[in-house]
């Protein structure tokens, strides 16, 4: 099929709001008989975890155009993952920052670069997801007295996010098992 060739599907009706239409012009178009189905827009998963070919294929099959992924690595499979042509595509953060021994650092397989113990370490740590292509960074946010992230390194790696705003970098924060008032954020 070449750029400019036109499939036209019949049959179908189409959502748009709150208006269902009927089939448009077909001239000149190859037709494709939908039996009545109906046509939406490709959905967006804002949730996901995606650990091989096999998560998007399963995504796609349900309509899910592109997904939030929240942590995946290494880089080298995120990267082998994007713009597959028929799958779904991913906006990826790559490694989570999570603290020392929250309920994420008892994930198997975690990497121990997701652990972040220092300002230091926090700064290095939004550099590194930067430099490996990460669309966003995911802040895991539990009991700082409970393994989670200490507050000063929260705060640290918000503020890393914002100063790369320029690069289009976003942070984005998972909230797991926290007792009211045990972590404030930092807006960016």
């Amino acid at each position: 099929m070449t750029a400019s060739a036109r499939t036209a599907l019949t049959g179908v009706r189409v959502f748009d709001g709150d208006v269902i239409s009927a089939d448009g012009d077909t001239a000149g178009a190859s037709s494709v008989d939908t039996g009545g189905a109906v046509l939406i827009p490709g959905l967006i998963d804002a949730h996901v975890h995606v650990d091989s070919r096999g998560t998007l294929e399963a995504l796609a099959a349900w309509g899910v155009t592109t997904a939030l992924d929240m942590a995946c690595w290494p880089a080298s499979l995120v990267d082998s993952l994007r713009n597959v042509p028929g799958l779904t595509d991913i906006r990826s953060a790559g490694l989570p920052a999570i603290g020392p021994h929250g309920p994420h650092a008892q994930f198997p397989n975690m990497p121990s670069a997701a652990i972040v113990l220092t300002v230091e370490h926090a700064k290095a740590f939004v550099a590194a997801r930067v430099a490996e292509g990460s669309d966003y960074i995911k802040i895991v946010l539990e009991d700082p007295g409970n393994g989670g992230l200490s507050q000063g390194v929260a705060d640290t790696v918000v503020a890393q996010v914002a100063r790369r705003r320029h690069e289009g970098r976003r942070s984005c924060r998972g909230a797991g098992g926290l007792r009211h008032g045990s972590c404030t954020l930092a807006r960016t």
